[in-house]
């Protein structure tokens, strides 16, 4: 296949950096070839360059949300390792999205090359279904959980990109927003590591060290060699080229940092009044217990309401009697008294 896979091929020429550095926005997958796969100078697996048009591939990303670097330590050798994760988003309004379309279509070409040139690259022939199986994706998901190790697709997915350390040396140039460094080959004094927390907004250089294979299988590395990020601290020298959307993506980060910070506010507000009310609630109900209480502690003190004394029954008189009125007025009474003698 023509372009694909060259017996020999000419290193890439002197050229200024604008002329080495493609932006995802505009990278095209058809411009990508590979060099010869040969064994590695320690015997120990292959390797093989991948260019675009005949250059490194070397690709700009515009700002974007990061995963920020972290540090791998081999439990046998002790040897430390350091890479950025970077989340890429399959959605057109994401500012990552750029990057998502340009590593699949690279992961796409890979995959779909090492079937038509198996022969060459694993000595024997091989369809793309066993290839992938052997692949170490670029675009990276994440497993379904931990008992499940197969890729969550309705995740979002990341590329890995390493950050080289040699003779306990990071190769890394780290820039702030004023394109002031903040790390490189003449400022050592900061941790690069700790510049770039979880949470770093980026914008950097991804230089593409080809393809790698071993017994079990095979991949692209990706090395991120330059950075610019946000929150800036200043240094200096700067050579990234200039990206006409990153005010406007900056832009966005600060206004929905601002909406975050402004809705945290609001749920603060509604926790603290829906706790005074609570609060009320508590102390009126405290209240009417306590009332409930004294009422009983008096009705308890005081005794029995005393019942109320019996009327008088009427006196009884014999039937031969007249009866007399009771308190009756003095003249009644004498005239029942005359009658009485007269009888």
């Amino acid at each position: 296949m023509k372009g694909i896979l060259p017996v020999t091929h000419k290193q890439p020429t002197m050229s200024s950096a604008a002329e080495l550095i493609t932006n995802v926005k505009s990278f095209d997958v058809n411009k990508m070839t590979y060099g010869a796969v040969k064994v590695n100078k320690n015997g120990k697996g292959k390797s093989g360059g991948i260019y675009y048009g005949g250059k490194k591939l070397l690709l700009q990303f515009p700002l974007m949300f990061t995963w920020g670097a972290s540090e791998m330590v081999d439990e046998e050798s002790g040897k430390k390792s350091y890479s950025v994760s970077i989340p890429m988003k399959n959605d057109a309004a994401e500012a990552s999205y750029p990057l998502f379309l340009a590593m699949t279509a690279i992961q796409d070409k890979v995959l779909n090359d090492a079937s038509a040139h198996s022969k060459e690259w694993f000595g024997k022939t091989m369809s793309r279904d066993v290839a992938e199986a052997l692949f170490t994706p670029i675009v990276k998901y994440p497993k379904v959980s931990k008992t499940d190790s197969s890729p969550d697709f309705s995740k979002t997915p990341s590329l890995k990109t390493k950050i080289q350390f040699w003779d306990d040396k990071f190769t890394i140039e780290i820039y702030n927003m004023d394109k002031e460094q903040l790390f490189g080959p003449q400022t050592q004094d900061n941790d690069p590591i700790a510049l770039m927390p979880q949470g770093t907004y980026m914008a950097g250089l991804v230089e593409c060290g080809g393809l790698w294979f071993t017994g079990t299988g095979f991949g692209v590395t990706w090395k991120l060699i330059q950075t610019k990020i946000r929150p800036p601290v200043k240094i200096t020298g700067f050579c990234l080229m200039d990206d006409e959307d990153e005010e406007e993506q900056l832009r966005k980060i600060e206004e929905r940092e601002q909406k975050e910070q402004q809705q945290q506010k609001e749920q603060q507000q509604q926790k603290e009044q829906q706790q005074q009310k609570e609060q009320q609630q508590q102390k009126e109900q405290q209240q009417q217990k306590e009332q409930q209480q004294q009422k009983e502690q008096q009705q308890t003190t005081s005794g029995p309401e005393p019942e109320p004394e019996p009327e008088p029954h009427p006196t009884m008189i014999d039937d031969d009697e007249e009866p007399v009125a009771a308190a009756a007025p003095p003249a009644t009474i004498k005239k029942v008294v005359k009658k009485v003698v007269k009888k």
